[in-house]
């Protein structure tokens, strides 16, 4: 329809709508006209007063027809929260529009389907491509199934590690809640109040209700941190400064530690940690934690409600007192395999022994590797042949080993030491770590595989850090190293340090002593059991090592052998008396980690026996054939030689054959080179022997050396045996300065002694009154201005004399 607008008519005239044809109905007179149809429509006036008509005034109209009313939608489909409406096809030039929940002209849908998620009554309308609505808009009743809401997002409990427990709300009436794991699905399978998860993941809540309808997914990001496991409680440190270590695996998040004497933790000490496996008490506990010896403490690890106890640990009685070790002295020289026991105490309890065994070459003090042992002072100008330097500037100066390239990041000088003969090994040396660098670091490489690999084969190592101020524990598998351990020590360059490790091959311990204080441990799971080498090692540092030697564990007895074979512990034979050909060496720890000072003893090695002497002499002085004495017999030798222990005694014996005793056994003359023994009964004309070895300081004698005889001939010319002279001797006899006349008389008497020449001529005589007793005079062939010859001294006593043959051989 269209509507037709008139205008004003002036005063005293009404305008009147005529229809479709010009007439002069005056029945409508408004100021619009509605045409329903298409045509000529007219208007036309009047004259209120004289009701005369004018002529019409026309207008063409054109009416386009308005749709026919579409027909009701119908369903198409129905789901859970959702229901598709259809409507039918619309006649041609016409269009269908979805008007909602109310009849309007809303041109926003011209879909054939209409999808609806509530209930209600929706309407369709027809429009005519003329723009023409439907008179009415065709509807339907429709039913949406309801979806259950979205359930709240679940809780978390606040656990700082392990599984964590997921609470869901209570669902409506009508409603479950059901857990769908880490993605949003359909599962049935748990409907419980609370889902525990063990793993970082977001986890999914759905509901569904009665009707079989799902909602969506609420969801809830969860990130889980593994609970510390393995807690233990490890006891270590210095004496009186002992430490306990409180170790964990896992070591995700912050922790509070908290330790205590009371088993309820009513009261604790507390430490804070982050991402660490563990703490050191008592260091940074709140209030301070002074450990107490022998006492339980307790320990726990918490973080928010978690709380996990670590077992009980007590600090036994810190033992600072070092043990003793002693060496019982040894019995003399050894020649041979000989024994050596030691003594070692401990206030508390002896730990490990060690000892080591040096020999002295005549130049120097050195050990043998072969048996497990090494010692080099470094007394020697020269790098002994013991040691291989592969790199760096190696070199003895002024009784120091010394490294000097700074350059180098990896030095070597080795020596071979057989390390697989005891269960434990000490390695001891004194150093100083200096240079100009900043990253100096020198160490020792032990039960090393190779002296030429980079980093030794298979070994260990123990490297100083002077500029980091550490201990560094390494471990090198197929020449492949890699720290494992380090420990703090505040180092000063330029300073001499006493290194000390123990190492055991039965358990992969060892442990590192400075200035004989134990800094720090480790233990190797797969310990190393076999090594040939020991190596120094630096790193861009100057090194200075004042000796260096290694030990074996002992027990209290140790057999020690002796000879020039490399399968000997002392080599070499005393280069003098006075100069050891070995060392015996010892040091003990206790089971609290302190080490004693070491004792040492010296040994004294000689298997070789004296040499023979080179002569023996009959008489005093020049060899003699004959002696007239019927109740003495002297005899002389050249001293014998032993360059290691030296000659202690000289024994000889008399016979009558060479080597023979039958006349005087073995006779102790000390270091005496001339022997005269008295009180003999000789036989005339009997030739006699004298028989003479040499003893050395290790007990061993030289072979016997026999002089060539000397016969006992007359000595008394025509006067009768004196009686009041017990006994009366000369010596030596012959002489060649001095003869001595002893004699004893038995009472006193009236003594006369006439020397004379073969001629009888009257040299010298003396006379005088004697007491009883023993008595000498002395014969000067100088004084008395004596040639060589015979000569016939004649002593007297009251009326009997005897005459003795004097035989002066100058």
């Amino acid at each position: 329809n269209k509507t037709l607008t008139r205008a004003t008519p002036p005063s005293g005239v009404t305008y009147y709508w005529q229809g479709t044809s010009c007439g002069t109905s005056t029945s409508n007179s408004a100021a619009t006209y509605v045409a329903t149809t298409s045509g000529t429509y007219y208007l036309r006036a009047q004259n209120n007063n004289s009701n005369s008509w004018s002529s019409c005034s026309s207008v063409n109209v054109t009416v386009n027809q308005a749709p026919s009313n579409a027909p009701a939608p119908t369903v198409s489909s129905s789901t859970c929260g959702l229901t598709v409406l259809t409507h039918a096809t619309p006649p041609s030039g016409v269009t269908y529009y979805w008007q909602g929940t109310s009849c309007g002209t809303n041109t926003g849908n011209s879909s054939a389907t209409y999808a609806v998620t509530a209930g209600g009554t929706y309407y369709l309308a027809a429009r005519s491509t003329a723009g023409c609505w439907s008179s009415a808009c065709s509807s339907l009743p429709v039913n949406v199934i309801a979806s259950p809401s979205t359930p709240p997002v679940p809780s978390s409990s606040s656990n700082s590690c392990g599984p964590k427990t997921l609470t869901r709300a209570t669902p409506p009436a009508g409603t479950t809640y059901y857990w769908q794991g880490i993605s949003c699905g359909t599962s049935t399978l748990n409907s419980s109040a609370t889902y525990t998860v063990g793993t970082s993941g977001t986890y999914y809540l759905k509901a569904k209700n009665t009707s079989g309808c799902w909602s969506n997914c609420s969801s809830l990001a969860v990130n889980i941190t593994p609970c510390p496991t393995n807690l233990s409680a490890s006891i270590g440190g210095v004496c009186p400064n002992k430490t306990v270590s409180l170790n964990w695996a896992n070591s995700g998040g912050t922790w509070t530690v908290d330790v205590s004497l009371d088993p309820a933790f009513n009261s604790t000490h507390t430490k804070t940690v982050s991402n660490v496996t563990s703490v050191t008490a008592p260091s940074g506990f709140n209030p301070a934690l002074v450990l107490q010896p022998n006492a339980n403490y307790y320990w726990r690890m918490k973080a928010g409600s978690t709380i996990l106890n670590g077992p009980p640990f007590s600090v036994p009685f810190c033992d600072i007192i070092t043990p003793a070790t002693n060496i019982s002295a040894l019995n003399g020289w050894q020649n041979t395999t000989f024994t050596v026991n030691f003594t070692d105490t401990d206030n508390n309890t002896v730990g490990k022994s060690f000892y080591n065994v040096s020999d002295f070459n005549g130049t120097e003090w050195r050990a043998n590797g072969l048996r497990g042992f090494f010692n080099d002072n470094f007394d020697n100008s020269s790098l002994s042949t013991d040691w291989s330097s592969t790199n760096g500037l190696w070199a003895v100066t002024s009784g120091n080993l010394e490294q000097t390239d700074e350059t180098s990041a990896n030095t070597n000088v080795s020596a071979a030491v057989t390390q697989s003969l005891s269960n434990r090994y000490l390695y001891h040396w004194n150093a100083k770590i200096d240079g100009i660098g900043t990253n100096r670091k020198a160490g020792l490489h032990f039960l090393a595989s190779s002296s030429s690999l980079s980093n030794r084969g298979n070994s260990y190592l123990v490297q100083m850090n002077i500029d980091a101020g550490t201990v560094e524990f390494y471990q090198s598998v197929n020449n492949v190293i890699s720290l494992v351990k380090q420990a703090d020590y505040n180092f000063i360059a330029g300073q001499y340090y006493d290194f000390k490790i123990i190492y055991d091959r039965t358990t992969g311990k060892m442990d590192v002593y400075v200035n004989d204080i134990l800094v720090e441990s480790w233990q190797d799971a797969t310990p190393l059991t076999l090594g040939n080498f020991a190596s120094f090692r630096t790193e861009n540092a100057s090194l200075s090592v004042n000796y260096f030697e290694v030990l074996r564990s002992r027990n209290a007895s140790v057999a020690i052998a002796v000879g020039t074979a490399q399968t000997n512990d002392i080599r070499f034979q005393n280069a003098g008396p006075n100069l050891a050909a070995g060392k015996i060496l010892s040091l003990v720890t206790d089971v609290q980690g302190n080490i004693s000072t070491s004792a040492s003893t010296p040994v004294n090695i000689d298997w070789t026996p004296p040499l023979a002497v080179a002569n023996v002499k009959d008489g005093t002085g020049a060899d003699i054939n004959t002696t007239l004495l019927m109740n003495q017999l002297s005899g002389n030798w050249a001293p014998s030689v032993d360059p290691n222990s030296g000659t202690t005694n000289y024994y000889y014996s008399i016979g009558i054959n060479p080597g023979d005793t039958s006349v005087t056994g073995w006779t102790n003359n000390n270091l005496q080179v001339m022997a005269m023994k008295n009180n003999l009964s000789l036989t005339l004309n009997q030739v006699y022997y004298f028989n003479v070895k040499a003893k050395n300081g290790a007990g061993l004698y030289s072979p016997v050396l026999s002089s060539n005889g000397q016969t006992v001939v007359a000595s008394v010319i025509g006067m009768e045996e004196l009686s009041s002279v017990s006994s009366l001797m000369i010596y030596p006899n012959p002489f060649n300065e001095s003869a001595i006349l002893d004699y004893s008389l038995v009472n006193s008497q009236h003594v006369t002694v006439t020397l004379t020449d073969v001629l009888g001529r009257t040299i010298t005589s003396w006379s005088k009154n004697e007491d009883a007793g023993n008595h000498h005079l002395q014969i000067n062939s100088t004084e008395l201005q004596l040639a060589t010859g015979m000569y016939f001294l004649k002593f007297q006593t009251g009326g009997s004399a005897v005459v003795v043959k004097l035989i002066l051989n100058k």
